[in-house]
């Protein structure tokens, strides 16, 4: 509706420059720990899809596992994933606390990060930095879309006009630790018709 205001971020840019930096380091079998499919979910999961698509690398369902929103559902998802038994190299998370939940799972399971398996989150949390490794994540401007969002309210009150347009803010990328180059150790991908193929 044209007289509702809204904040929002690039969720769904965001998700295309992670997957395209874990394919920049040679990564064709990555992993998605979706969320329950709210509108930054969703578009989040259609930023991966896209990335892959644009690299010419066919999707796997076997790769994409819905998770919840805290570090334990992280640990269940990557239990999960593993169990599926699909090789993959990297994984990108809904957010941060799922991508810590699936480090710690990687990691108990004797895997490296990123030697073996690379790891990426979204949201750049406090704990991102500090966790060992650190986290490649995607930053919000939570503080500017704050500042907007209160800024439009004001503004129609004042006025008492309708809010103004909606704003879409984008995401700083934050490369860190925990993604590197493309490991062997879970397979190789095959390459069918000049086009990579991810599946397990």
């Amino acid at each position: 509706r044209d007289d509702i205001g809204w904040v929002y971020a690039d969720f769904r840019g965001g998700a295309i420059q992670v997957v395209d930096h874990l394919i920049a380091l040679g990564h064709r079998r990555i992993a998605h720990l979706t969320g329950r499919f709210t509108l930054p979910e969703r578009d989040r999961l259609t930023g991966y899809r896209q990335a892959l698509e644009a690299a010419g690398i066919r999707g796997d369902p076997n790769l994409i596992v819905a998770a919840g929103h805290l570090r334990h559902h992280g640990y269940a998802a990557m239990e999960k994933l593993l169990a599926r038994g699909a090789d993959f190299t990297a994984v990108f998370a809904v957010n941060d606390l799922t991508a810590l939940g699936a480090m710690e799972c990687l990691q108990r399971r004797g895997l490296r990060v990123p030697e073996d398996v690379s790891v990426a989150g979204f949201d750049d949390i406090y704990l991102a930095p500090y966790a060992a490794p650190p986290l490649t994540t995607l930053r919000l401007p939570a503080y500017e879309m704050g500042i907007a969002a209160t800024e439009m309210a004001i503004a129609a009150v004042e006025d008492g006009s309708s809010f103004p347009a909606g704003r879409e803010f984008p995401v700083e990328f934050c490369p860190r630790a925990s993604t590197g180059a493309a490991a062997s150790l879970m397979g190789t991908a095959d390459v069918e018709g000049g086009q990579a193929d991810i599946a397990g």
